[in-house]
């Protein structure tokens, strides 16, 4: 069977999922139709309406997208915290019964 898109955003979007998943566009449009049509397929393994595997992050990530969610988490984190001296980083200092 052949079928065509109508939709050009919606196939670079096929396409961009597919190279992402590491398989040609036929190979992950089949993967998707199947797991979706599948009666036994349990849900967590079952498409949402955007295409995306419920699946955790830490399973599908990409070395690229991993690389950009530690990029955006370092990024959230306040920079005004100001720096521990050098003192308070002895080991002598680190326990209150150890004082100066």
């Amino acid at each position: 069977m052949s079928l065509s898109l109508k939709s050009p955003t919606t196939e670079l979007r096929i396409r961009e999922l597919a190279a992402r998943s590491g398989v040609d566009p036929e190979t992950y449009l089949e993967e998707l139709v199947s797991a979706h049509l599948a009666e036994d397929a349990p849900e967590s393994q079952r498409p949402t309406a955007t295409g995306a595997s419920k699946r955790p992050f830490y399973e599908t990530a990409t070395a690229e997208e991993w690389k950009r969610a530690l990029e955006e988490w370092s990024e959230s984190h306040s920079r005004a915290t100001p720096l521990l001296s050098d003192a308070a980083l002895r080991r002598e200092n680190m326990y209150e019964d150890r004082g100066l």
